[in-house]
């Protein structure tokens, strides 16, 4: 476990005492103050063990020389055990700011950011700083927090302004960097270890998560079901419906804005059903658009001669799902004498692209990745037609 750390920022300007409130939904915290470390210590710091935990400051040395002297005293009054430290950052140097709060964070810390009095360029610096330290540092975040002084109202006492709590907009990135990654890799794992986090995703979690090792092992069986596929698009549509109902007097805007991503998600399993051959080849789709060529020729193969069975000699699914009776060799002495047959065999000569990637290349004539890629890609697209023509089904075109 790591070190509880706030980092903070002063700046030149004359502060003036204000009233701070922050809300966390449960009690309403105040207090007036004059500097806002005061309030963010107050209200965040105050299981801070001295001698381990740090409030380190960054400014510059004429912010400093004007009102060290005046915040330690302030912050003395509020926590007379938290070690508080200045670090004097050039703000010309955005490199010398970036690596000066980057030196001062140790593995696995929890830290506060307090972005309130910080330099222009500092609030997008802390967007990308967050990543950077969870990568580097393996950082957690208690709080991003902006004291918002030009919200300020005034009461019968006196100004008062709020502390905002800005870890939705981190929260924000986290989702949209996870769901691209996702979208273009097909590994929903990353995501599925974030929204885990939250109680309320915990299922679509497991339910990600699950989709990607049927994926990744090429689990036919499982994607043939489709229950998870099909599970996923009804937790999406709920977690959806409960962001959104229409019976709340307003709409948290981070709900707003995820809106698009969670449209995102769903429109990947919109076409997948239970019990359909058809999802078979939706993965196969899936798996070519994000470079899995392997598992797009395993999935190719044995959801084209899962689907003959199927369609030309009207088998059962346990029939269909028998190793005994999916050898080719027996499927194709059925087949004789049924229309098509040419054709079948054909395209089941064109799928078996796979047979070459099983044996891992050790073949006389080891194709390149490029042809192999392209010779996955033509089949479905030959079996996608063929599909088409027979059982009018469409199939998801390759870009």
């Amino acid at each position: 476990m790591g070190r509880k750390v706030m980092i903070s920022f002063l700046g030149v300007a004359d502060y003036s005492k204000i009233l701070y409130t922050f809300n966390s939904g449960l009690k309403e915290k105040k207090r007036e103050v004059i500097y806002v470390q005061e309030a963010i210590i107050d209200f965040f710091c105050q299981d801070f063990k001295n001698g381990k935990d740090k409030v380190f400051i960054f400014s510059t040395k004429q912010a400093f020389d004007k009102h060290w002297e005046n915040l330690q005293k302030a912050i003395q009054r509020v926590n007379d055990t938290v070690y508080v430290q200045k670090k004097v950052v050039v703000v010309e140097d955005i490199w010398n700011t970036i690596s000066s709060i980057v030196e001062v964070v140790e593995l696995e810390d929890e830290l506060i950011f307090d972005v309130t009095h910080s330099f222009r360029t500092l609030p997008m610096l802390s967007m990308v700083l967050m990543p950077y330290l969870r990568t580097t540092k393996k950082i957690s975040i208690r709080g991003i927090y902006y004291g918002a002084y030009e919200a300020r109202k005034e009461g019968e006492k006196g100004f008062s302004a709020p502390i905002w709590n800005l870890n939705a907009l981190v929260d924000l990135q986290t989702w949209s960097t996870n769901i691209e990654f996702f979208l273009k890799s097909g590994n929903a794992f990353l995501l599925s270890e974030q929204i885990s986090k939250e109680s309320s995703y915990k299922k679509l979690a497991d339910l990600l998560s699950t989709f990607s090792k049927y994926i990744q092992a090429a689990q036919g069986k499982e994607i043939y079901r489709g229950d998870v596929m099909v599970e996923i698009r009804k937790e999406l549509s709920k977690i959806y419906s409960n962001s959104f109902d229409k019976r709340r007097t307003s709409i948290a805007p981070e709900n707003t804005m995820l809106s698009p991503l969670l449209e995102e998600l769903k429109n990947v399993f919109s076409l997948y059903e239970k019990n359909s051959i058809y999802n078979g080849f939706l993965a196969v789709h899936w798996c070519i658009s994000k470079g899995l060529v392997p598992q797009a020729a395993i999935l190719l193969y044995e959801s084209f001669v899962s689907w003959v069975m199927f369609t030309f000699l009207d088998l059962s699914q346990d029939e269909v799902f028998n190793k005994s009776q999916r050898g080719w060799e027996k499927v194709k002495q059925k087949l004789k004498g049924k229309e098509y047959y040419e054709n079948i065999c054909s395209l089941r000569d064109k799928v078996k692209v796979r047979h070459e990637i099983s044996h891992g290349g050790f073949i006389n004539t080891p194709r390149s990745f490029e042809d192999i890629v392209r010779e996955v890609q033509n089949s479905y697209d030959k079996v996608r037609i063929f599909v088409k023509k027979i059982s009018s089904k469409k199939l998801p075109t390759l870009k």
